[in-house]
Order: structure tokens, then C-alpha cells, then sequence
């Protein structure tokens, strides 16, 4: 991070890495995108005013104490690079007491999403998402079979699942077929059950 000149206010950024390949990757690529756009601008968002990123080490489990414990530095606004539903949620008190905001946290699901003055989101909601492209594929397309494919267990899988499912019923229609096996973090299904659900929902064609 490029160092302040003398007058420049600085206001810091704070991000946190969770030494979790998959959730760290996600965050890293965030990152990646946020300082180059700071880079772009030599750090500066506007005359006098400069950003620092502060960066942080935690567990999933000490996110909320962590994440309180760096906000005791005033000059701390915003949380960056955050990824996961369960994780702002867990931290939204945080954010509440020490009146910072998410910015544009990476959220799989609609599970935080509505009004809160701590969260500032960039990207649209998962289940307008959902929502525009059942009325693309059926408005605009005028498909005759439309199936769905969701994870189950996962943040965004079996609530848009339920979703979808009254959305059509409320237009008359239902899906042709449905494909769907269990998340997992560590790796794919088993190949015996992902084969299964994979041939039942062929057999709908």
C-alpha cells in the first residue's frame, strides 16, 4: 500500500484471511480486484484521502472476537474481501457496535440479504438472480421443459430450490426434471450416487 504524503487523511480497510483454501481463494481473488482499482488510483479515492488495507489472520470461530478486537483502531471503516453467509452473520453485531460496514461482501445465498446499514452489497441478490432467469427462460425463450440443478446442504441450493418450485407452480408449469446430490467441501459426491441422480434426471427427457 503506497504510503500517505503529509497532509493525507488515511482511512483503512481491514480484511481477513482464514487459512481455508477454498474460502481464502475466493477471498484473495476479491482482493485482487479491490487493490487493483486502488492501484489504478495510487490509493487515492479523493483529494486528501487515501485507503490502507489492514490485513488479518483468524479462525472461523474467532472471526467475531478478531474481527471487534481490530476494530478498537478508529480509523478502521469498512471490512473488506469477506466471503460466506454464516460468517456476516456471525459478525453483523460486530459491525452493529462498532457502526463499520461490509463492503460488498461475496454472500452464495438471499440468507443475509435485505436492509442493514452495515452491509453494503455490489452484486445483485441471489434470488433476483433466480428470478430473472426463470422469466428469460420462460418469457423471453418460451422453452417447453426446463429442469434444475441445485446442490443440497449448501447456501445457495435447496431455499432457491424451494423458490423456483413456487415460482412456476404459480404460473401452472413445474420443472421437467431435477438433478441434486449433496455439497461437500472435501470433494465431489461419491461416483455411485452422483451416476444415480444424474440418470434419473436423464430419463426425464
Amino acid at each position: 500500500v503506497a504510503q500517505p504524503s503529509g497532509g493525507d487523511r488515511v482511512v483503512k480497510v481491514v480484511s481477513f484471511e482464514f487459512d481455508f483454501t477454498s474460502l481464502d481463494a475466493f477471498s484473495r481473488n476479491i482482493m485482487a480486484g479491490f487493490n487493483a482499482s486502488l492501484h489504478s488510483r495510487n490509493n487515492s479515492i479523493m483529494n486528501g484521502v487515501r485507503v490502507e488495507i489492514v490485513e488479518k489472520k483468524t479462525k472461523f470461530t474467532n472471526y467475531a472476537s478478531d474481527l471487534s478486537a481490530a476494530l478498537k483502531d478508529n480509523d478502521i471503516f469498512a471490512v473488506v474481501g469477506h466471503c460466506g453467509d454464516k460468517l456476516l452473520l456471525n459478525i453483523k453485531d460486530v459491525l452493529a457496535e462498532r457502526d463499520v460496514v461490509a463492503f460488498s461482501p461475496f454472500t452464495g445465498s438471499s440468507l443475509v440479504r435485505g436492509w442493514n446499514p452495515n452491509f453494503y452489497f455490489l452484486r445483485a441478490e441471489p434470488a433476483a438472480e433466480l428470478l430473472a432467469l426463470l422469466r428469460y427462460a420462460l418469457a423471453h425463450l418460451r422453452v417447453r421443459r426446463l429442469g434444475f440443478m441445485y446442490l443440497q446442504g449448501v447456501s445457495f441450493g435447496d431455499r432457491e430450490y424451494a423458490q423456483a418450485q413456487r415460482v412456476m407452480s404459480g404460473m401452472g408449469y413445474e420443472f421437467s426434471g431435477v438433478f441434486s446430490v449433496e455439497s461437500s467441501v472435501t470433494g465431489g459426491a461419491r461416483k455411485e450416487v452422483f451416476d444415480a441422480a444424474w440418470e434419473a434426471f436423464a430419463d426425464t427427457r
